[in-house]
């Protein structure tokens, strides 16, 4: 009867500890991809806004060149 009892308990804490082992496997899964779309997003709006920030930082100058051109 012990064997039996300690059988049963055996097969129920491995099955906990499984059952636990894949729960925190997803979560972990889970969070992985969700990092790895955000930061996905950061790329994909700074390769948009790189044309952007170039134009406006070329048109700076030319009006810092324009506003020391017109000083001196």
């Amino acid at each position: 009867m012990d064997a039996t009892l300690a059988g049963l308990i055996g097969t129920k804490v491995g099955a906990v500890t499984g059952f636990a082992g894949a729960w925190l496997a997803q979560r972990a899964q889970i969070r992985l991809q969700r990092e790895e779309r955000m930061h996905q997003e950061r790329v994909r709006w700074l390769v948009d806004k790189k044309p952007l920030f170039r134009d406006l930082l070329t048109a700076l100058h030319g009006w810092h060149d324009s506003l020391v051109s017109v000083w001196r």
